[in-house]
């Protein structure tokens, strides 16, 4: 860990693995909020080991993240309308 950067805590949201690249993903947040007081989510790769976590960094990636996003979304959506 570098010395100079302050440790940050982070929740762990949900992980998955990509059948078609074999890589490992997972959606975190430090529950800081947007200027529209929604929580902020971040995503990453890790390694299996979890040892090593590296930026998404092909756009890809993150349209196939932001679809699984939307996805979990639309799901607790609905299920707090049936509530």
């Amino acid at each position: 860990m570098d010395q100079k950067q302050p440790e940050q805590s982070f929740e762990v949201l949900f992980s998955f693995e990509c059948e078609q690249n074999g890589r490992s993903y997972m959606a975190y947040t430090d529950h800081s909020v947007d200027e529209n007081g929604a929580e902020r989510v971040f995503a990453a790769r890790y390694a299996e080991d979890g040892q090593k976590v590296e930026p998404v960094d092909s756009q890809q990636e993150w349209e196939m993240i932001r679809d699984i996003l939307e996805g979990i979304q639309s799901n607790l959506d609905g299920a707090q309308k049936e509530e």
